[in-house]
């Protein structure tokens, strides 16, 4: 008797609404509330066709449904899909209903290699989170530290073979040449003679058959095998130290002026004491980021795709952030108003 009526229930029908479902205090509508989505088909329109082939899923769904998966640690896009569909906060959260269909993972996977491979949308997508955290006076930008982590490649440690790469930084000496070229010519000094047609020296590195772009770790009280660092492939690594070194370090740089004054100010009593601030906020960060979204990993092979990953698993501790900033000011205006509310009363009751 109490299976039918069990099984009854689940075959009838009910009038609800989806927002009743979702509970106040969950995460995702802290920051549907605290973080405007909509930027984001005005950021992917030019990668879609507008008057050919049927109607485009919204971007703004598919990178939600990839927020997601960082933010709940899923690294799969496939078990991404199956919570979608089966969880009812996580369809409020894309603006879906409960009879929607939720889009396939491989629909992910496409227009990431379609669509989103060329271009630095998820760079993007990070830099107008930390925009909206800015505008919301959460961050002021007066100072900046720098640090990095290790991210394990998806490669096998034991698949490589040995290959030989350029060593010579050309952006940053080209750079180098033409700073070091206007301050000669200031000082009324003539022009370094320069061998153009020189090569290149070049050394070996071992390079993993299944995950090129990552590099071998090879380094006492570090785990063996491929990894990224957030400085090791950075686009940008040439403009400020060599292949080899792991700081850059001449006798009189052309910008050494700069340099000192920035080593000036963290040897400073406020240096120091802001320093102190890094092991407060840099590395719990990475710690976060590793334990609570899935960063110890890299979730796909090649550089662009980690590279991606970064981006949104940063901007998603961002979005974070400002759920929590946004709640507890929501909270603090409550608070402020039930108070007033209540001094009213007594002073009526004083009356």
């Amino acid at each position: 008797m109490l299976r039918e009526r069990a099984t009854h229930k689940q075959e009838g029908y009910e009038i609800v609404l989806l927002e009743e479902l979702v509970p106040e205090d969950h995460v995702v509508r802290k920051i549907a509330a605290a973080v405007e989505f909509g930027f984001i088909h005005d950021l992917c329109k030019d990668q879609y066709c507008l008057d050919n082939g049927r109607p485009a899923i919204e971007p703004e769904v598919l990178f939600k449904m990839l927020t997601i998966g960082y933010l709940f640690g899923i690294k799969s896009e496939t078990r991404i899909a199956e919570e979608v569909e089966c969880n009812v906060a996580y369809r409020w959260f894309l603006g879906l209903g409960l009879r929607d269909k939720v889009p396939e993972h491989a629909t992910i996977s496409i227009n990431r290699a379609r669509r989103f491979r060329d271009n630095n949308i998820a760079e993007q997508i990070f830099d107008e989170i930390l925009r909206q955290a800015k505008q919301a006076g959460l961050v002021g930008g007066a100072i900046e530290y720098t640090d990095s982590t290790h991210i394990k490649a998806k490669a096998n440690k034991h698949k490589k073979v040995l290959i030989e790469v350029e060593q010579t930084p050309k952006s940053y000496l080209s750079e180098l040449d033409e700073q070091i070229e206007r301050d000669r010519a200031a000082l009324g000094k003539k022009p370094f003679d320069k061998d153009d047609d020189q090569q290149p020296p070049t050394t070996t590195r071992m390079q993993s058959k299944t995950d090129p772009d990552s590099g071998q770790l090879n380094k006492e009280g570090k785990p063996d095998g491929f990894h990224y660092k957030l400085c090791r492939n950075c686009p940008r690594r040439s403009q400020c130290i060599s292949a080899k070194a792991n700081r850059r370090q001449v006798t009189r740089h052309v910008w050494q002026d700069w340099l000192d004054k920035a080593t000036a100010f963290t040897k400073s009593p406020a240096g120091r004491a802001i320093y102190n601030w890094r092991k407060e906020t840099i590395e719990p960060s990475f710690a976060e980021s590793k334990e609570n979204h899935a960063l110890r990993t890299a979730r796909m092979v090649g550089l662009a795709n980690v590279r991606e990953q970064c981006f949104l698993t940063c901007a998603v501790q961002n979005m974070k952030k400002m759920a929590k900033a946004f709640f507890l000011f929501f909270l603090s205006c409550y608070h402020a108003n039930q108070s007033r509310s209540l001094l009213c009363v007594c002073e009526t009751h004083a009356v």
